[in-house]
């Protein structure tokens, strides 16, 4: 499942991604590992309240040094580190086409999860 995060950090401006079930238990990372990815998954788990509260499925949010990026899908969910010029709206576009080919994992083989 890594192989599909790794194409989010070609992306311009991504600095590391990690796919996450509805309740932030982590499913695969790109470009983090250990406590940082946790710390990130954690950040993302709460901001997919505010952003369901509000409606979405995507937002983001201004951190020191760049900013978090976040996907939600019905399966599981997207958070990325960028910098903070990165475009909010395009890298979304983006982050759909990863997690829609990461849920099509999921269910075709759910042993998939490394």
């Amino acid at each position: 499942m890594e192989n599909y995060l790794l194409e989010l950090l070609d992306y311009r401006d991504v600095l590391a991604v990690v796919a996450t079930t509805a309740d932030g238990l982590i499913v695969a990372t790109a470009g983090l590992n250990g406590d940082d990815a946790e710390v990130v998954a954690a950040s993302g788990s709460a901001l997919a309240q505010h952003v369901l509260q509000q409606g979405e499925r995507h937002g983001s949010v201004n951190v020191p040094g760049g900013a978090l990026h976040l996907l939600v899908g019905d399966e599981l969910m997207l958070v990325a580190l960028t910098e903070s010029a990165a475009p909010a709206e395009r890298l979304a576009e983006v982050m759909d086409g990863v997690l829609t080919r990461l849920a099509e994992v999921i269910r075709d083989d759910g042993s998939a999860i490394e």
